[in-house]
């Protein structure tokens, strides 16, 4: 039950027993990369089930789930550096899929809610994406 993949290894999230019944679906969507487990300094893999969803979080799904084109226009969003995956955020913002907050900042590590995120899954379908 140990199949190694780039993020992640079958089975061996410390926090999420492969008795639990969401297990199935936890290993599918990191096996897709559809969203991401989490890595301790000394190796071990955890997936934080309890943990909430960033804004960040929902662009790297985005970017997975959609085709996302390079928009002729780039948006200067003053927070990029703080994101991990620029070049996703990036392209998410410039496509408006995830536009700006009023303040003008991303907010990559933002609580997102289940109604937000379903609302930038609409607006990426939307886009032709």
């Amino acid at each position: 039950m140990r199949k190694k993949h780039k993020v992640h290894s079958y089975g061996l999230f410390t926090d999420i027993s492969w008795q639990d019944e969401a297990f199935d679906h936890v290993e599918t969507a990191v096996l897709s990369s559809y969203i991401k487990g989490y890595r301790r300094e000394d190796g071990t893999e955890y997936f934080n089930p309890e943990g909430y969803v960033t804004k960040e979080d929902i662009a790297y799904t985005l970017y997975i789930l959609l085709d996302i084109k390079t928009a002729k226009e780039k948006t200067h969003i003053p927070d990029l550096s703080l994101c991990t995956d620029t070049k996703i955020v990036q392209k998410i913002v410039d496509n408006h899929i995830m536009p700006l907050e009023q303040d003008g900042y991303f907010h990559p590590q933002k609580q997102v809610t289940q109604t937000e995120a379903i609302n930038y899954l609409l607006k990426g379908m939307e886009a032709g994406s």
